[in-house]
């Protein structure tokens, strides 16, 4: 008989409101960088929650945030660069 081990992952109360205030200001002061600017103007409250969910720190939110901007931040830069 296999027993499966299922853990369901679960944040305290306000633990995600939190990461996800923590990388809106981090996105905010770094706004002119690396695409960050994109995560101020076009992501509300809930696409970054659900971007970063499983992030247990600031700094691994940020980190798993900044991943996801990356390619989205690079074909920006590809669409600007043939528009002209």
């Amino acid at each position: 008989m296999i027993m499966e081990n299922k853990m369901t992952f679960k944040y305290e109360e306000n633990e995600l409101t939190e990461l996800v205030a923590c990388v809106k200001n981090f996105a905010i002061r770094n706004y002119n960088k690396d695409g960050w600017d994109i995560c101020v103007e076009c992501y509300s409250d809930d696409d970054i929650a659900s971007i970063i969910y499983g992030a247990v720190s600031e700094r691994v939110a940020i980190s798993k945030m900044e991943k996801y901007l990356g390619p989205v931040s690079e074909y920006r830069s590809e669409i600007m660069s043939e528009a002209w």
